[in-house]
C-alpha cells in the first residue's frame, strides 16, 4: 500500500538512514507524532529549526569541509547554539565561531559565520584558496555570483572579489580559508589587529 502523505519532511526522512542522527530523532518522534496533529507538526517543526537538526541536510557537506565526523559535526553545531561560542568579527553585523575542524584542515582558518542582512564584505584577494558553504540565506559577490543555502563557492588562490548578503535573512556560512588579503589599506590593517588572515586555532 502507498501513503500518499508522509508527515515527515524528505531531509528529515533521509536523515533517519545516517546512524548517527537517528537516535536523536528518533527519540522525538514518538512524542511528536501521537500527539494531535496540528500540535505534533509544530513540535517537529520546533525540533528540527533549531541547533543542530536545523542544518541536518548538510551534515554530509560539512563533514566533508571541516574534515570531521559526522558526530564532530554534530558538536560543532550543538556548540554553535552557545552564545558565548561566537564572537564580534571586527565589522558590524558580521560574527564567527571558531570550528575544530580535523587534520586536513589544521593549516587553515575554520569557522562559522554570520553575516547579518544586507552586509557588504569588502573586496579581498585569496591567497590561498577558500571553500564557503552557505547553510543559510545568500550573497551576490562583485562578478555576479550568486549563492544560496546549499551552495558550495570556490575561491582559487589569487582570486579576488566582493560580496554583499541579500534581503530576507542573515547568511550563514561554513568556511575553510587557507589564506586572505584585504583590497583596502585600512581593512587589512583591521584584519591584522582582528586576526581574520590568520588560522583560528
Amino acid at each position: 500500500m502507498t501513503r500518499d502523505r508522509d508527515p515527515l519532511p524528505a531531509f528529515l526522512r533521509e536523515s533517519l538512514e545516517a546512524p548517527s542522527e537517528a537516535a536523536e530523532v528518533a527519540s522525538l518522534l514518538p512524542s511528536l507524532l501521537q500527539a494531535p496533529n496540528a500540535r505534533g507538526k509544530h513540535r517537529l517543526a520546533q525540533a528540527v529549526g533549531t541547533l543542530p537538526l536545523k542544518f541536518a541536510p548538510f551534515y554530509g557537506s560539512l563533514s566533508s569541509l571541516w574534515d570531521l565526523p559526522e558526530q564532530g559535526v554534530v558538536a560543532e553545531l550543538t556548540r554553535a547554539k552557545d552564545p558565548n561560542a561566537w564572537r564580534f568579527a571586527g565589522m558590524p553585523g558580521l560574527r564567527v565561531m571558531h570550528v575544530r575542524g580535523g587534520e586536513n584542515v589544521a593549516r587553515a582558518r575554520v569557522v562559522l559565520a554570520e553575516f547579518g542582512e544586507g552586509l557588504r564584505f569588502p573586496a579581498h584577494r585569496h591567497t590561498a584558496a577558500e571553500t564557503v558553504l552557505v547553510l543559510q540565506g545568500a550573497y551576490r559577490d562583485s562578478h555576479g555570483v550568486c549563492k544560496g543555502p546549499g551552495d558550495l563557492h570556490h575561491m582559487a588562490e589569487g582570486s579576488e572579489h566582493s560580496f554583499r548578503v541579500l534581503p530576507g535573512s542573515p547568511c550563514i556560512a561554513a568556511s575553510v580559508q587557507f589564506g586572505v588579503e584585504f583590497a583596502n589599506f585600512m581593512v587589512r590593517w583591521w584584519a591584522k589587529i582582528m586576526r581574520l588572515d590568520l588560522p583560528a586555532r
